[in-house]
């Protein structure tokens, strides 16, 4: 048993972060939050957060995840009907997923969504606005950091 869980382990070292914020100053409502977030494909789950998982609902790889922006980070479920936060943060960790160039187009899909239909603004790590040049750099990123991993593969 101890061997599959540290095959599972995985350890991330890179982080990509996209952030939403709400444009009103309620913060987004915990209803309207969970229905989207789950309409996008994630679920609430370990570390009481959410997650998106490559193959479906809780199957496969976390693509990416979603924690609050509000300390301690977590969604508590017996109160998202009460609850509002100024906003979330989804990431991405590398290497995690199959496919990390899709897990970032997913989550940035995802960001975008909620932007959207809740009112907010999306940000990157350093709360500036998601621009197109951002996002080439985000992209940018993933393969240098997928580069380097292939290399490192190949070497042993």
């Amino acid at each position: 048993v101890e061997e599959e869980k540290s095959k599972q382990v995985v350890s991330v070292e890179q982080v990509i972060s996209i952030l939403v914020t709400a444009n009103d100053s309620q913060g987004f409502y915990g209803p309207q939050l969970l229905q989207l977030v789950e309409a996008c494909g994630m679920v609430h789950g370990e570390m009481g957060i959410f997650h998106r998982f490559e193959d479906g609902l809780r199957l496969g790889k976390t693509q990416f995840s979603m924690a609050n922006m509000m300390e301690p980070g977590t969604f508590d479920l017996t109160t998202i009907d009460h609850m509002h936060t100024p906003g979330v943060v989804f990431f991405l960790g590398l290497p995690m997923a199959q496919d990390s160039m899709q897990a970032f187009d997913f989550m940035l899909e995802t960001a975008q969504c909620l932007a959207s239909n809740l009112g907010g603004g999306v940000l990157d790590e350093q709360r500036s606005v998601m621009r197109p040049q951002t996002i080439a750099h985000c992209r940018q990123q993933i393969r240098e950091f997928e580069r380097r991993n292939m290399t490192r593969r190949a070497q042993l």
